[in-house]
């Protein structure tokens, strides 16, 4: 599979330029909990309130935001949130979780029954409509690209450092992902380079925090790291926003290839493994491209996995010596891996 990704990981890499679960046995059938040509209604807010800024990161001028995934009732209230990514303020994040759990729901319906469901939601924490970036911020980050370019690892340490020690608006958070996936371009691996792009390339309702002649460039890596990182159903995703952005024909030409790949790859019966590490926040969160996977190579400790589905929740005890298997009616499912921090493991769909 990495020899059909590598032609076009390359033309998108030059594209971009600098800016550059019903869990069950393997051997048992899964069941049917709904019926697929029911027609399912997905969860309606009727009641959210704006989150509390936390007052110390008011009093300093930081922002932020917080990136959740949470279930909806069959009676309308939000339970197991979780966090899948953020911009590192735990502040921001447990006024995000506190939001949440006190929000109301129409909940999801399949033909006329209520069921539970999957949201996905991204909060932000602003304090001024149009951020700019400080003379020096600006300083700093060019000091840093300045060193990265010049190979000087050891400056491009403290640049990065002194950055990173800065109280920041939204725009200067997306700058300093976007100093950091350079930085990992140029010592770090594919797997070290993906997560501060992911955050550079945050979006809500089509709109990121950086400029979209260099956002878009942006989710051209983004888009070829996914496809070499074998994260599909997050690619399937970028590339059909890309799409939406991108107005070379032979640019759009090469994503509608690789996405016509990866529905072939959905439907077929190669294996794709992705390499999976539980982070500091004890979980690792992963959108499944199919209904069947389990995991290998563990080195640590995988206690529980959880599904949040758009059409069900399912949680349990994880088993090393089963292989789950999905019920196609619950559609698209992430999955939860929970356990220790810095466990790593592969996963495997089949």
């Amino acid at each position: 599979m990495v020899s059909v990704w590598r032609t076009l990981i390359s033309s998108f890499l030059l594209a971009a330029g600098m800016w550059a679960v019903g869990a069950v046995d393997a051997d048992e059938p899964a069941d049917t909990l709904q019926n697929p040509t029911e027609t399912f209604t997905p969860p309606k807010a009727t009641s959210i309130k704006d989150p509390r800024y936390p007052g110390i990161n008011r009093r300093i001028g930081r922002e932020g935001w917080v990136y959740l995934t949470f279930m909806v009732s069959p009676t309308g209230e939000p339970y197991d949130v979780a966090i899948i990514d953020s911009s590192g303020d735990e502040r921001f994040e447990a006024a995000a979780i506190d939001a949440v759990e006190q929000w109301t729901f129409e909940p999801a319906t399949l033909g006329e029954r209520p069921i539970d469901a999957a949201m996905f939601y991204l909060m932000t924490f602003a304090l001024s409509e149009d951020a700019t970036a400080s003379p020096g911020f600006v300083r700093m980050f060019r000091d840093l690209l300045s060193h990265i370019e010049a190979g000087d690892r050891s400056a491009a340490d403290g640049d990065l450092a002194d950055l990173r020690g800065t109280e920041r608006n939204l725009y200067e958070e997306a700058n300093l992902n976007l100093a950091t996936f350079h930085y990992a371009q140029k010592w770090g691996t594919p797997a070290e380079q993906y997560p501060p792009l992911r955050r550079a390339t945050v979006m809500r309702d089509g709109k990121g925090f950086l400029p979209d002649d260099v956002l878009t460039s942006l989710l051209k890596n983004r888009f070829a790291l996914e496809l070499e990182l074998n994260h599909l159903a997050d690619a399937r995703s970028t590339g059909k926003t890309l799409l939406k952005r991108e107005a070379d024909q032979q640019i759009q030409t090469r994503i509608d290839q690789a996405l016509a790949r990866i529905d072939a790859l959905e439907t077929g019966d190669q294996p794709v493994l992705v390499a999976g590490r539980i982070g500091d926040s004890s979980h690792y969160v992963y959108r499944l491209l199919r209904n069947r996977f389990h995991l290998q190579d563990i080195d640590g400790n995988v206690a529980e996995l959880r599904l949040h589905c758009e059409r069900d929740y399912v949680g349990f005890t994880f088993r090393s010596d089963l292989a789950y298997t999905i019920s196609e009616a619950l559609g698209p499912c992430t999955l939860m891996v929970l356990g220790t921090p810095g466990t790593t493991f592969t996963l495997v769909e089949t």
